[in-house]
């Protein structure tokens, strides 16, 4: 499956939504690449994208499917200068 930008306030709530507001979600990963990225899993090295500054993040649902699968949604972030994570111990 391919990235859905999210452009649009109604994007981000349709979303949160989706994700139940990823209450009893949490982050199995991320990763940061400030150098260059391929799309479509495409190693070469001709088609690196302009836009390449991201942050990914993976968050994993706590629960198995009925099928046996962890759902993960990955979020990726461009064009940041800053970005924290916080330990919420309520």
């Amino acid at each position: 499956m391919g990235w859905i930008e999210q452009a649009t306030e109604e994007d981000v709530e349709l979303l949160m939504e989706h994700v139940d507001g990823f209450h009893d979600w949490y982050v199995a990963g991320f990763s940061y690449d400030p150098l260059a990225q391929s799309e479509d899993d495409d190693l070469s090295l001709a088609r690196f994208k302009v836009d390449t500054d991201a942050l990914t993040i993976t968050f994993r649902w706590d629960t198995k499917t009925k099928r046996g699968t962890w759902p993960e949604v990955q979020v990726e972030f461009r064009c940041l200068h800053v970005f924290n994570f916080a330990l919420c111990n309520d």
